[in-house]
């Protein structure tokens, strides 16, 4: 099945060629679309990103793009250009540091901390609950293929896309959403769409991760479910030092509290019966065992250089990246085990 990467060298004397034709024959030129959809108003979407290696991002507080963890496998440092229809057009940022998600589930979503806060008024914002992922109806936008294997567009695109059922995405539709039209195709987000958002109203539900080709009949788009990782995500933009979107931080985890202490009676503390009473003694069975220490596996990455101990062992639920270079640790794919390396939605050499 095709990858969503194209190489942009090979596309050039293609397009020339596609020109060249269209003149010839006379034809009135047409608006591009993201597969069926139709190009976005300024203003539209005033916290869209498009991300220097070619994927889309959603700004969801003034430091802090989310996007998708397949984006972040190469090297360099990321720029983001927030806000415009035309991505060249928006206000430039480079990133400072990034985390993204991992271990053994498809935890395709990552976080870019920028090195300034952008001076965007307008956010995207996270879910509160998985509430809005069983929506009829989704929006996704972005920059990337008009058509399969086809060219990114200079303009920000949108396309509405339905919900398709969890017993047709397959076996991780608890961590991911499907989207498209299963009977005819022809719509949904392609190569360059990756990372950027599946909207309800301004809520960013899903992230562009991958499908099979682009826009076929029974082969959906497959989106990142955002709600299935939303304290992941959180906490990777507290680690970060990034600005919590609204609605705080992630959720403490409880704590564990004694059962109450019983009230005097026989069996009391302070009864006849009490093991801690005077008449007590500790035997040697009672001693305290030895403190348990801590798993090598549970070890953290203190340094933000994702080179924590466990970085290969898929127990961590994110990996860092300190200098905003995108690189991470290791292949991101280890934490995507089924799903299939050639479908992601990035351009190559963009």
């Amino acid at each position: 099945m095709g990858r969503r990467m194209v190489i942009i060298g090979a596309l050039t004397s293609v397009s020339a060629l596609l020109i060249g034709t269209a003149m010839v024959a006379g034809a009135e030129e047409q608006p591009v679309n993201i597969i069926g959809g139709k190009p976005s108003v300024e203003g539209d979407f005033p916290w869209m990103a498009r991300l220097s290696m070619g994927c889309g991002g959603s700004l969801i507080s003034p430091d802090i793009i989310l996007s998708a963890a397949h984006c972040f496998g190469g090297s360099g440092t990321v720029t983001a250009s927030i806000g415009k229809i035309k991505h060249v057009d928006g206000e430039k940022i480079t990133g400072a540091g990034s985390r993204k998600g991992a271990g053994p589930e498809k935890s395709d979503w990552a976080v870019l901390k920028l090195s300034r806060k952008s001076a965007a008024t307008a956010f995207a914002k996270l879910p509160t609950d998985a509430g809005k992922d069983t929506a009829p109806m989704f929006r996704t936008i972005g920059w990337g293929a008009t058509s399969e294997g086809g060219r990114g567009s200079d303009v920000l695109m949108q396309v509405d896309v339905p919900l398709v059922p969890d017993a047709q995405c397959g076996p991780a539709a608890r961590v991911e959403i499907c989207a498209g039209d299963m009977e005819k195709g022809g719509i949904d987000s392609c190569q360059g769409d990756s990372g950027g958002p599946l909207l309800v109203g301004d809520v960013v539900v899903g992230l562009v991760s991958w499908g099979e080709g682009c826009a076929r009949p029974n082969k959906p788009g497959h989106y990142a479910r955002v709600s299935a990782f939303l304290n992941e995500i959180k906490k990777a933009i507290t680690d970060l030092g990034g600005e919590q979107p609204p609605g705080g931080g992630p959720e403490p985890t409880p704590t564990p509290t004694d059962d109450p202490t019983p009230t005097d009676g026989p069996d009391s503390p302070d009864g006849p019966d009490s093991t801690t009473g005077p008449d007590s003694t500790a035997g040697p069975d009672d001693t305290a065992g030895p403190t348990p220490t801590a798993d090598p596996d549970d070890t953290t990455d203190q340094d933000g250089t994702g080179n924590d101990s466990n970085s290969g062992n898929n127990n961590d639920s994110s990996d860092s990246d300190s200098d905003g270079t995108g690189s991470g640790s290791g292949d991101n794919s280890r934490s995507l085990p089924s799903r299939p390396m050639s479908a992601d939605r990035t351009f190559i050499g963009v």
